[in-house]
């Protein structure tokens, strides 16, 4: 069996994956990696959108609390996902900046190409170059016991 590359899209169960790749045929590639630069046997985690940010919202509010931007955020009560839609939509919000600062960019980078927003943050498509193998998260236990099962591994 060839080996199996995952692309490990974030906020899409790249935590899980990550640990089933030491056990089966599996190659970790993390956020950053080049999607372009012809990877075969491509394995992707697709998430449904919403839920892929109301969990990078939450995920960012809890694991990087300490940080200024964060922490700013919370301390002002801008502490849900649908309170951050809110303010990203309205630039004229006066916290749209201090938001707008924690979710840019600076130094993620896929391959060469620095993106806009933060990893947890950057649509999915970027991560998306024709994998052989695709897994909807909202079903992936089922999803991953038949992609076990109908690739040998």
């Amino acid at each position: 069996m060839k080996t199996i590359n995952f692309i490990h899209i974030p906020k899409n169960a790249g935590t899980s994956i990550k640990q089933i790749c030491n056990k089966y045929t599996f190659k970790y590639h993390p956020h950053f990696t080049n999607v372009y630069n012809n990877i075969d046997n491509q394995l992707i985690v697709i998430r449904n959108p919403i839920d892929r940010f109301i969990s990078a919202v939450y995920y960012s509010l809890q694991k990087w609390s300490n940080e200024p931007h964060v922490k700013f955020l919370i301390d002002n009560k801008i502490d849900t996902p649908e309170k951050w839609v809110q303010i990203w939509m309205d630039p004229q919000h006066k916290y749209h900046k201090n938001l707008m600062t924690m979710i840019k960019n600076k130094d993620h980078k896929i391959g060469n190409t620095l993106l806009e927003y933060k990893w947890t943050y950057s649509p999915q498509y970027l991560w998306v170059n024709s994998p052989k193998y695709v897994i909807v998260m909202d079903n992936f236990k089922v999803e991953f016991q038949y992609f076990k099962k109908n690739t040998t591994l």
